[in-house]
């Protein structure tokens, strides 16, 4: 049995800041993708993030607390540059 919450398959979704409240939702989205996390070791998480024309592989680390931490760095290809 795992005990790391983050394994399995995710929607990524990331959207634009912006201030005005009366902006269109539709408007403030930046990003979309899939993120897949594996089963890893105690303390380590890894994975890949991506969508049409990107891909990332995901390295990193968790730990326990209030809250639970999560660091992750992507390393891959974004609109085929590496």
């Amino acid at each position: 049995m795992n005990d790391n919450p983050f394994v399995g398959k995710w929607t990524y979704r990331s959207l634009l800041n912006n201030p005005d409240v009366n902006q269109d939702f539709n408007n403030l989205e930046f990003g979309r993708g899939a993120i897949e996390i594996n089963e890893d070791p105690m303390q380590i998480l890894s994975g890949v993030i991506g969508g049409p024309g990107w891909s990332l592989a995901l390295k990193g680390s968790r730990e326990y607390g209030t809250p639970m931490r999560v660091r992750l760095q992507g390393v891959g290809i974004v609109s085929g540059e590496q």
